[in-house]
């Protein structure tokens, strides 16, 4: 029924943010068995976050998506690379990062956010430069 809704349009910016989440944290289940399952519930829920920030009106609830937005590809990444796909952590980390710009340019007084921006370039760049780790290509 999870599955179904991933169709189902909305206009609660809070409602698209719960549902982001609900599907992240069932990749992050069905990660460790099935990986190419899991991605394709990341993709789900990077698209609810997507529509949240759309019809987000406040800079709060801009922050909230793009906050979210961002830890679901940063774990997302980090399994990415547990499973040796280092082509797409890295990617995947970038995309972190980006959010976390964009969250900077709303809040340039968040020096966490600094300090999690810079982290997540520093590990798209390890994925690069880590060559073939676990059988696969960067």
């Amino acid at each position: 029924k999870l599955e179904a809704g991933l169709g189902i349009e909305s206009n609660d910016v809070d409602a698209l943010s719960n549902f982001g989440d609900t599907l992240h944290q069932w990749a992050t289940l069905t990660a460790p068995t099935d990986w190419q399952r899991a991605q394709q519930l990341w993709s789900g829920s990077f698209q609810k976050y997507e529509q949240a920030l759309g019809l987000a009106e406040t800079p709060s609830d801009r922050v909230d998506s793009l906050s979210n937005w961002s830890f679901a590809l940063g774990v997302c990444a980090e399994t990415a690379k547990k499973v040796g796909d280092m082509a797409t952590a890295a990617t995947l980390y970038d995309a972190s990062a980006e959010r976390l710009k964009a969250i900077l340019e709303i809040n340039s007084s968040d020096c966490d956010g600094y300090v999690a921006c810079a982290e997540a370039l520093k590990n798209a760049s390890e994925c690069r430069e880590g060559g073939a780790i676990g059988g696969y290509e960067a």
